[in-house]
């Protein structure tokens, strides 16, 4: 696995904090207050601090998840711990329209966690609004100013990936929608061909919000006895320890946290891994992809040029 490292030089565990489902009990849809979790904000902290405390150290944070209230909460869960040994990844979003509001969402990172630098600003997708010649040149400078360390990439395709390359702008990680049934990124070489440039994968989505275990999938269920583990510590092994890359996670069960940390601590035969990475869904289809990474089949956004 290529290598990261938190500013005091703690190696990041492969397995990260994602935010987004974090904001409590309710939420406001079409102007109602309804429930959308069982966690109150207390047990969301607690859940967080716990992972913290357990060598969770990659957060994956963003303005506005959970409608903008899963900041404050991050916020708690870091106060008391040495920020440096985290690695805090803040988003800069597509929709931005200027300059100023790249760097203003910088130093907002910092100002709504209470730290110095994010140690990485990740473009969240391809910008629609702003040149990213423009947008790579503010980046730079927000680096020249300590805020920025490094800059990452979430949901590019390859020409775009190329582009930021081009522009003397090499992302430290590239953030994909990846499991064992969404292999897009995975067809398309958009993550093995970037491995060897050092810009490493990380994984959202990898468990699917426990769609995948639900499914019965009598493969996962095999493995699952076999190795005496839980059909999602079995996925997300074979992420990060059988295709060696990253991922991210979320939960405010304290019991699912460990599972999760305890996923990355064991080792899978290579036959049982390859096993897994030749799985497909039922009727999937093996895209066309040519020797210049083109396919008719990809969808506008996923275009790979």
């Amino acid at each position: 696995m290529n290598q990261l490292y938190t500013k005091s030089a703690k190696e990041v565990f492969p397995i990260g904090q994602w935010t987004w489902w974090i904001w409590g009990l309710y939420d406001v849809v079409d102007w109602k207050k309804v429930k959308v979790s069982n966690y109150t904000d207390k047990e969301d902290v607690d859940a967080m601090g716990y992972a913290f405390d357990n060598g969770i150290n990659y957060i994956d944070v963003c303005h506005h998840y959970g409608w903008w209230k899963s900041m404050p909460l991050v916020k708690q869960a870091l106060e008391w711990r040495k920020k440096d040994d985290f690695f805090i990844n803040g988003k800069l979003e597509m929709d931005y329209t200027s300059l100023d509001q790249i760097k203003s969402s910088a130093y907002r990172y910092c100002e709504a966690l209470c730290i110095d630098y994010i140690d990485s600003f990740q473009f969240h997708a391809p910008l629609t609004h702003i040149h990213h010649k423009s947008a790579v040149e503010q980046v730079k400078k927000l680096q020249e100013e300590w805020i920025v360390r490094h800059v990452s990439i979430s949901n590019f395709n390859q020409e775009q990936i190329q582009d930021l390359l081009d522009l003397d702008m090499h992302p430290i990680t590239h953030e994909v929608y990846y499991n064992l049934a969404t292999r897009f990124n995975e067809e398309y070489w958009i993550i093995k061909k970037w491995y060897r440039h050092d810009i490493k994968a990380i994984a959202y989505k990898p468990l699917d919000r426990n769609a995948l275990s639900w499914t019965k999938i009598p493969l996962l269920k095999s493995l699952s006895e076999k190795y005496e583990k839980t059909e999602n510590q079995i996925l997300l092994n074979r992420i990060v320890r059988g295709n060696w890359f990253r991922t991210l996670t979320k939960s405010s069960n304290k019991k699912r946290i460990q599972e999760n940390i305890d996923a990355a601590w064991f080792w899978m035969n290579s036959e049982d891994v390859q096993a897994l990475n030749k799985r497909r869904p039922e009727g999937y289809k093996t895209p066309l992809v040519d020797r210049d990474w083109n396919s008719p089949e990809l969808p506008r956004a996923w275009k790979v040029g």
